[in-house]
């Protein structure tokens, strides 16, 4: 491990007052993370308007955000290593420009196609900003700062995608040509983070150690537990808040009977907005803790989210979008905590990149099979049995971590504390706990 980076505490979670000390070349980085998710997001508000121009429903919707997501994970699964090699300023670099073609492409769209070609484009630019931004972060973070330093990406990363849906809606809501003036806006921030990223990393260079040939989902083994702990329970929860980003719209048009572009925005955000307030809760708890949480919280949101469609109630359907955020928070941010403080250097950037891509596999495969149902049987139907084979899909995921956690329990070695002697001394050992043991 390289010498700016000594080990961090036991916890891997230096204290809360730490976060202001990581300087204004983290920050900006997490800029460049922050607009390049807002852009991925805008589309949710306007779903709706592409459905009443191209003529098409919510099988249609889902199918759109499955482009996506394909460009997602060929971001990170074929080029989520490419800044371990190569540095991290050109890659995050091509994430901008990626988000830029995806705008432009939405400005100039007059068919359902250019839309697909600009979303898949989105989709490239999320992925190579994901893995590689939480890697430059933890690269230029002061020493002992990673914990903080993955947190505030993750926060980042959250909350672009929460703001995404706002802005969108504020744009269909209230604006004239909303599918073209809110991407002109995206333009010039876009133009915001490439300079801020310019100055803020470093400039890349070949590193001939690492290899450019795409690994996969290769996770070092000295954060394999965790990795598919965490990925697994965050997969889960962006299953279902991709559910509710995608059939929001749907949702108060057909169950409630409001036509509110920036109120469908505001519900879509509250999913990934949480997701931020988990992340920060967890930094209190312990691992075991924070993901049993997790899965508690994702089993409640998929009953909620359930319920909502039965009732057809706004407020249930907010309050499951909040619960499976903070679920989902608290399972990637517990995740990333360990990851970055435990992987090496050389593969971090990968490794990050390995997570979020299980946790959007998670993300995309439920959803195109929610969106199938939803067309055969109806919002109503579709979604109830969406939100029940999630709900079984956490249980399993809870009871693998509890039999997990019983297990590595049951093999702990036990710990008789002996007595040392120096000389004539004796050193007493003051703390029973296995491998802390002080002595006065």
């Amino acid at each position: 491990m390289p010498a700016t980076h000594p080990p961090a505490p036991a916890n891997g979670r230096p204290p809360v007052s730490t976060l202001t000390r990581l300087g204004p070349r983290p920050l900006l980085v997490a800029l460049t993370m922050y607009l390049v998710m807002t852009g991925a997001t805008v589309p949710t508000a306007l779903y709706g308007l592409w459905a009443r121009q191209y003529g098409f429903g919510t099988l249609m919707i889902t199918v759109i955000f499955s482009i996506y997501v394909i460009g997602v994970l060929v971001g990170l699964l074929g080029l989520g290593g490419v800044s371990d090699a190569i540095g991290r300023r050109p890659v995050l670099l091509a994430s901008v420009a990626a988000s830029t073609v995806s705008d432009v492409g939405y400005l100039v769209a007059h068919s359902l196609t250019m839309v697909f070609a600009a979303r898949l484009v989105s989709g490239l630019a999320t992925g190579l900003v994901a893995g590689t931004a939480t890697a430059a972060m933890v690269d230029l973070a002061p020493a002992g700062l990673r914990g903080p330093a993955s947190t505030t990406a993750l926060v980042a990363n959250a909350g672009g995608l929460a703001s995404g849906p706002v802005l969108g809606g504020v744009f269909a809501q209230h604006l004239s040509s909303p599918t073209h003036l809110v991407y002109v806006a995206h333009l010039v921030l876009l133009a915001v983070a490439a300079v801020g990223t310019w100055f803020a990393v470093p400039p890349g260079r070949r590193r001939p150690e690492v290899s450019l040939r795409p690994r996969g989902l290769a996770v070092p083994a000295e954060v394999r537990a965790p990795f598919w702990q965490s990925s697994s329970a965050g997969g889960a929860g962006f299953a279902v808040g991709g559910l509710i980003n995608v059939v929001v719209g749907a949702f108060l048009v057909h169950l409630v009977g409001v036509h509110d572009l920036l109120l469908a925005g505001v519900i879509a955000s509250t999913v990934f907005g949480t997701v931020a307030v988990g992340q920060v809760v967890g930094r209190s708890l312990t691992v075991s803790t924070g993901m049993l949480l997790a899965c508690v919280g994702l089993f409640v949101s998929c009953l909620l989210n359930a319920a909502s469609l039965a009732t057809g109630s706004v407020e249930v359907l907010v309050l499951a979008g909040i619960t499976a955020g903070t679920g989902t928070g608290l399972a990637i941010g517990q995740g990333i905590a360990t990851i970055n403080t435990r992987c090496p250097p050389e593969r971090r950037g990968e490794t990050n990149s390995a997570f979020f891509a299980v946790m959007y596999i998670g993300l995309a495969v439920p959803v195109i099979g929610a969106g199938v149902a939803v067309n055969q049987m109806g919002l109503r139907s579709g979604g109830e049995l969406f939100s029940g084979c999630v709900a079984v899909v956490v249980v399993a995921i809870g009871l693998s971590l509890m039999w997990e956690l019983t297990r590595s329990q049951a093999q702990e070695p036990s710990f008789e504390p002996e007595l040392e002697a120096v000389g004539e001394e004796v050193l007493v050992p003051l703390c029973h706990k296995p491998r802390a043991v002080l002595y006065l």
